[in-house]
């Protein structure tokens, strides 16, 4: 019985080791060129950001963030402040690099919710916003 065994978990190992391998093989072609990786799907292509936020709520509460990523379309926040999906803000931000200041309507599109994170220091929640009027002046 225990050869047996030995010899279920070297095959079991086996396969292991050639899906690893199968899959490294896969990720060299892609990086050399060799196979496209999938498209970016998104409409707007995202760009990593890290920079203050502040949103305001319809009751005007002020809700503070940090900006994640930022899009044509919106902007990715982390904030300790409870929002909800379809909420209606206010995004304001000055750009670090060129200190323009930029004030838009935007929607809550998504959130996550953080809360059993065991560091103080974690935001609470995630929230995609999408702009609603990048056109309008306010």
């Amino acid at each position: 019985m225990s050869s047996f065994r030995s010899l279920v978990i070297q095959d079991l190992a086996r396969r292991a080791e050639n899906k690893q391998k199968k899959l490294l093989a896969h990720f060299l072609r892609i990086r050399s060129g060799l196979i496209q990786s999938q498209p970016n799907r998104r409409k707007y292509p995202r760009e990593p950001a890290s920079f203050f936020v502040n949103c305001q709520q319809a009751d005007f509460t002020r809700v503070g963030g940090k900006a994640l990523n930022l899009s044509a379309g919106g902007i990715a926040i982390k904030t300790n402040c409870p929002i909800c999906i379809g909420e209606y803000l206010t995004v304001e931000f000055v750009e670090p690099k060129t200190l323009n200041a930029h004030k838009w309507k935007g929607q809550v599109v998504w959130r996550q919710f953080h809360g059993d994170s065991s560091v103080q220091a974690e935001a609470l929640f995630t929230a995609g916003i999408k702009f609603l009027n990048l056109y309008d002046s306010f």
